[in-house]
């Protein structure tokens, strides 16, 4: 009942501003129910007839956003902030879209913009610092972190997020007993959690651990781009490339929206001898997140792979200038079956 009338509270406030109730009502009901591309239909209806109204492109962003459109959503979440009608929901889910293709940076940008015109709990701030982390910025990922945990201590989502921040920066005695407290706080059943557990073990080198957590996330009904990158990436180390190649096949088209997805495909694609795909991923990557860990370390990887050292040589400088954890050494990413670099 109380969603219903924020519902239709939502609509009377745009009917005030000369919005369309009836597009709204139903954009919104849609919305609610996970229907985005109707609800975006509904809205571009209303907005034919009240193209100012800032109810209906809020409603809109938030549909596109959702459906992964970030180009029209964050130009229209631009128009909406310049007129000073943004408000916190419509900056999440801009924010949202923007680090599901792993643009951190506006991620960041609109997240921070979502705390400031109204999110204020725990939780945001916690997105806050997982986007942070994501992109490079440990520091500022550990701050909000700490406002984190001063809104809700020992919030689940903030020791995961904890975790990874410390995994990431080769600390992965601490990044294991975050996981072990998180263990303690909540379900253990959460994907993201055998995630990170995964990629701690990749980083030490542990394979058969790394598959061992692989195989317990994959349990989950979620096929993330995040778990079938892993996945594909420990295939892949571990000599079954075959294994790795079908990983990246079998969901493409849904999983390409994500740029780790893309760099698992072109470390795949190396071994496999296309350097000429490889290298296509790589040199987009480097043009869309020229500073990213893991894009400068696939790009090491795929030119020496390719035979160019000197340009490979240049790529291992700029990764170990931005890499934080020690454990992530380039010579990590050879295939445990190969002797290709020894």
């Amino acid at each position: 009942m109380r969603s219903f009338l924020l519902l239709f509270a939502l609509c009377l406030c745009g009917s005030a501003s000369g919005a369309p109730l009836k597009e709204a009502f139903v954009g919104y009901r849609h919305l609610k129910e996970g229907r985005h591309q109707a609800a975006a239909t509904s809205f571009r209806k209303g907005l034919l007839k009240r193209p100012d109204s800032a109810n209906l492109k809020s409603g809109l962003v938030r549909a596109l956003a959702a459906q992964g459109d970030c180009g029209e959503s964050g130009d229209m979440a631009w128009d909406l902030r310049e007129k000073r009608a943004m408000n916190a929901p419509v900056a999440r889910a801009v924010a949202g879209c923007f680090a599901r293709i792993d643009a951190f940076g506006e991620a960041v940008y609109w997240q921070e913009f979502s705390l400031m015109v109204g999110d204020h709990e725990a939780e945001h701030w916690t997105r806050l610092a997982l986007y942070q982390f994501r992109k490079g910025d440990d520091a500022a990922a550990l701050l909000s972190l700490e406002t984190a945990n001063l809104l809700e201590p020992m919030n689940r989502r903030g020791v995961l997020v904890r975790a990874m921040v410390a995994a990431g920066r080769g600390r992965w005695e601490e990044a294991e007993s975050y996981l072990q407290e998180l263990d303690l706080l909540a379900d253990s059943d959460l994907q993201i959690r055998w995630l990170v557990a995964a990629q701690i073990s990749l980083d030490l080198g542990d394979l058969p651990r790394a598959l061992e957590e692989l195989e317990r996330a994959a349990q989950f009904k979620n096929r993330s781009p995040g778990l079938m990158a892993l996945r594909a990436e420990a295939y892949r180390r571990a000599g079954w490339l075959e294994d790795a190649r079908q990983v990246t096949m079998a969901r493409a088209p849904a999983n390409m929206g994500s740029l780790g997805f893309r760099l698992a495909i072109a470390r795949v694609e190396a071994d496999r001898g296309d350097i000429g795909a490889a290298q296509s991923i790589v040199v987009a990557a480097l043009h869309n997140a020229p500073a990213m860990p893991s894009v400068l370390s696939t790009a090491w990887y795929v030119f020496r792979v390719g035979g160019q050292e000197e340009l490979a040589r240049g790529f291992a400088k700029r990764y170990h200038r931005v890499q934080t954890s020690p454990l992530r050494q380039l010579q990590n990413l050879v295939p445990s079956a190969t002797e290709r670099f020894q």
